[in-house]
């Protein structure tokens, strides 16, 4: 074994040396053939093979091709664990693999990954007790899952200030470390002084604190005392029970309990109960957007969610999005391709992924949201287009340059829906962004039906408290359960007799405001307040009485 000066040598393995890998070393210059000869007794098996790779030229091939599935390993498997468990994993089964090249000229490189993980990356794999981390590698260590645990919350729930607060919380608490680190400190401080600013309120807290936890179908009283803190009759009363397709009151004494399921007072139900509409305005654009953002993430962050590239993908042995992911985000935000605040980062999204040549194994890559030169236009029809760029490998995208005469012609662009105001009775069509006008202006001669539609009740709704206006017209939750309601009646009588109908039973509406509420239609265009002084002289027009500009007038029923 002490023959270690010749680069050829013969290897002498014996299956009874216990696995130590012990070699008789026959040492030769020149060595042209290769045979493997096997000799097999019972119970010793001698294998002989003579080779004309030395053992260090062999273990560096190796090392080579472990290197290289190190890196598609960290990349691509074990996607569900965090950065850092996902490296010490690669690692392990990279070592694993050069088990048996440590004593070869590259075992100090095999041992290497690991310390460099250590102070390149701050990345520690199985510290125990006697492994003392410094602050920045311990900050390593939970800054990433933290944030990527952190994004994902954000997008569970929108609009819900008590559940970004607590993912807040959790980040926080998770990155501690982290507050003064130079490359990091300064987004872990943007959420500490929001989370400072809009979470850590002590009124809140004591407002929290006084206010009961009610059960299922129950809700805190009005009156209840201040130290309520339970379930209890005391500071809980019963919301009434609607039945399927209505959704209860809260706050009405005289609804306390009252139950509506195999029929009843049908004027107390409509008092009590609220018919829930299922086909209401397509989701908001903003909400829309975080929600599927958030999925597109988490379903890409999944075990599954990224898939290999093959050949004629152009990405190597990179990968992508597998294909669920990226129809899912499309199909949640298409209503939204004219938004003025989302529309631009969506569709340039889609354009992204129609030039990706992964995306032909998806679905066949069209025109639509491609990005025409300055001077041309997009075709008509252009997401029923199909691009005709092609990779090496044959695979189809749309080429930036060879499908510039494929999905674009001459001339200033049609304008787009989105850029016309639909007036008088009309209202704007859904996903006007993919509605083109007959030119590159819109007009209202030639494109008023193409981008609007009739609207059931032209013009607004309004609702008139006379001399109590300015007590009485608090908005809020009375003209949304208005709208919510009555959004759908199919003209405008019904409309405001359904508006009057809502406001005057709601439980926010006081016997004052009742007695004074005008519910009309203001005309398109209309008038629905005006106040003019002239010297001494003062002109008021309210919005139901004496306007000419309003029909349709209605009031509360004694």
């Amino acid at each position: 074994n002490n023959n270690n000066n010749n680069n050829n040598n013969n290897y002498n393995y014996n299956s009874n040396n216990n696995n130590n890998n012990n070699c008789n070393c026959n040492c030769k210059k020149e060595v042209t053939t290769t045979t493997k000869v096997t000799t097999t007794t019972v119970p010793t098996t001698t294998t002989v093979i003579t080779t004309t790779t030395d053992f260090d030229d062999l273990c560096s091939e190796r090392y080579k091709a472990a290197s290289g599935d190190w890196t598609k390993c960290a990349y691509t498997m074990h996607a569900h664990m965090s950065v850092n468990d996902r490296y010490c994993k690669c690692t392990e089964e990279f070592e694993n693999d050069l088990e048996d090249c440590k004593d070869s000229a590259i075992g100090p490189l095999v041992g290497r990954v690991r310390e460099n993980m250590r102070t390149t990356n701050g990345i520690v794999c199985n510290p125990g007790d006697d492994t003392e981390l410094t602050k920045e590698q311990r900050c390593a260590i939970a800054y990433t899952p933290a944030t990527s645990e952190y994004s994902i919350c954000q997008t569970e729930k929108y609009n819900d200030r008590d559940h970004y607060c607590d993912c807040q919380k959790t980040y926080l608490d998770q990155v501690e470390d982290c507050v003064d680190d130079p490359g990091v400190g300064s987004s872990v401080k943007q959420v500490q002084d929001s989370y400072d600013n809009y979470c850590d309120k002590e009124d809140d807290e004591e407002t929290e604190k006084n206010t009961p936890t009610c059960g299922e179908g129950r809700e805190p009283k009005a009156d209840l005392p201040s130290d309520c803190s339970g379930d209890t009759d005391e500071c809980c009363q019963d919301l009434p029970i609607c039945g399927e397709g209505f959704a209860p009151n809260s706050g009405l004494v005289d609804c306390v309990g009252q139950d509506f399921t195999e029929g009843g007072d049908a004027e107390l139900k409509e008092h009590c109960c609220t018919a829930e509409k299922e086909d209401l305005d397509e989701e908001d654009c903003t909400e829309a957007y975080v929600k599927a953002s958030g999925a597109y993430y988490k379903c890409t962050a999944a075990a599954d969610g990224m898939e290999m590239g093959s050949t004629g993908d152009n990405i190597g042995s990179n990968v992508h999005p597998k294909c669920e992911c990226f129809e899912d985000y499309v199909s949640a935000v298409e209503h939204c391709r004219d938004d003025p605040t989302w529309a631009a980062s969506i569709n340039a999204m889609i354009n992204g992924m129609n030039q990706a040549a992964w995306m032909s194994d998806c679905r066949t890559a069209t025109c639509d949201a491609f990005a025409c030169d300055a001077g041309t236009h997009l075709k008509d029809d252009a997401h029923d287009i199909e691009c005709e760029g092609k990779t090496d490998g044959g695979k189809a995208h749309c080429d930036p340059k060879t499908d510039q005469a494929t999905c674009c012609e001459d001339g200033a662009p049609r304008a787009r829906c989105t850029t016309f105001a639909c007036s008088g009775d009309y209202i704007p069509k859904s996903n006007r962004f993919t509605i083109l006008c007959k030119g590159d202006i819109c007009t209202e001669d030639d494109d008023a039906e193409t981008c609007c539609d009739k609207a059931k009740c032209p013009g607004t709704i309004t609702m008139d408290y006379g001399a109590k206006q300015g007590t009485c017209d608090k908005g809020g939750s009375i003209v949304v359960a208005a709208t919510t309601a009555c959004w759908d009646e199919p003209d405008c009588d019904s409309m405001t007799k359904c508006f009057s109908r809502e406001a005057c039973k709601h439980h926010d509406m006081t016997d004052e405001c009742h007695d004074e509420l005008k519910v009309c239609r203001i005309k398109p265009g209309g008038t629905i307040y005006q106040h003019t002084t002239s010297g001494s002289h003062v002109e008021e027009t309210r919005p139901c009485v004496d306007n000419p500009d309003a029909d349709y007038e209605t009031a509360c029923e004694d």
